[in-house]
């Protein structure tokens, strides 16, 4: 693995206001996956409060990013946003978060499960595009994965849950509905506007990675009931059902 560059980084202040409570993110984090420099997913970005990575989350434009609602569950001034950066702890530029939009209806059901597990970030200071920081192409209102599509999702990881926290990315294919919702039956299956993918290596500090198809950002992990368990599939909220929610917030 290429050695690390000690970089420097931007730090922007402002406090964040207006924030509900939500539900608290796990602890456990992707393992495994292959080793990738910020310059080849240009538009990823580490979620973190207090300088912890929480999540992932994607660059939609120079203002916004879109992660799980999961991954801002208090309300605090503390989140911030890691841009440009191969390691979540170092380098790139961090942005403080200073409003956060949720969708219409988003809740928890009784189980503690986010309905529409999405948010939209606001950053006080705007991202400097570059080889490091693009913002990605957002699916299509109309458009919808099918099932054996291929993907690619990228997020931190710890390998074998040592350090360095570098960047890397796991590639693998959606499965049908059917197939997800008798996975998590205990559950009684999936929501609406949701599916899953058939990796396993997902946990839930990489809820908010992007799915990415062709280039194209079409879902946003949220969840999986056992961090590299081979009998649970990770669930993944679809953009598409969102587009005009995104639209209307950000612009974008």
């Amino acid at each position: 693995m290429p050695q690390r560059n000690q970089s420097r980084f931007e730090n922007v202040q402002i406090n964040c206001a207006g924030l509900t409570a939500r539900s608290s993110v796990d602890e456990s984090r992707v393992i495994n996956g292959i080793f990738v420099n910020i310059t080849k997913a240009p538009y990823t970005v580490s979620v973190q409060e207090g300088n912890v990575h929480m999540c992932g989350g994607n660059i939609i434009s120079k203002d916004w990013v879109i992660t799980a609602a999961r991954c801002v569950p208090v309300l605090t001034d503390n989140y911030t946003v890691r841009a440009g950066a191969t390691y979540y702890d170092e380098g790139g530029s961090v942005h403080i978060v200073d409003q956060i939009a949720l969708p219409p209806g988003s809740a928890m059901n009784k189980f503690g499960f986010q309905v529409s597990d999405l948010a939209l970030l606001h950053v006080a200071s705007s991202f400097n595009f570059d080889q490091t920081r693009k913002p990605i192409k957002l699916i299509a209102g109309d458009a919808q994965l099918t099932s054996n599509s291929k993907v690619t999702i990228y997020g931190w990881a710890n390998i074998a849950m040592m350090p360095p926290p570098a960047l890397h990315y796991v590639s693998t294919t959606v499965t049908t509905k059917s197939a997800c919702n008798s996975t998590f039956s205990e559950f009684r299956g999936i929501f609406d506007n949701q599916s899953c993918v058939s990796t396993y290596n997902l946990c839930r500090k990489d809820s908010g990675d992007g799915l990415n198809y062709n280039d194209v950002l079409a879902g946003i992990v949220s969840w999986s009931e056992i961090c590299g368990n081979v009998n649970y599939k990770s669930i993944y909220t679809e953009l598409a059902p969102y587009r005009y929610w995104i639209q209307r917030t950000t612009g974008v």
